[in-house]
């Protein structure tokens, strides 16, 4: 039976550049990186995206955080 690993990568609202890796800040090179680019790396090492969030928190008076983009990929276990 397989067995998976998974990634969770938030990204800014307008998918111009990934934030967060598994709830890491990211501060290095990949911060910088479009979307688009990033994600295709992560292809290039095994990893499929599987599923995609919008998330927007709200309350009465408008956002009560930036909307971000939630990724979820995975890729079996070495």
């Amino acid at each position: 039976m397989t067995k998976w690993e998974y990634l969770f990568v938030t990204c800014d609202h307008f998918m111009h550049h990934p934030w967060s890796i598994n709830g890491e800040e990211l501060r290095d090179e990949r911060a910088s990186m479009p979307v688009p680019t990033f994600v295709n790396d992560l292809g290039d090492q095994g990893w499929e995206l599987v599923s995609a969030q919008f998330q927007a928190e709200l309350s009465m008076r408008g956002p009560t955080a930036p909307p971000t983009w939630k990724l979820i990929f995975k890729r079996p276990k070495p």
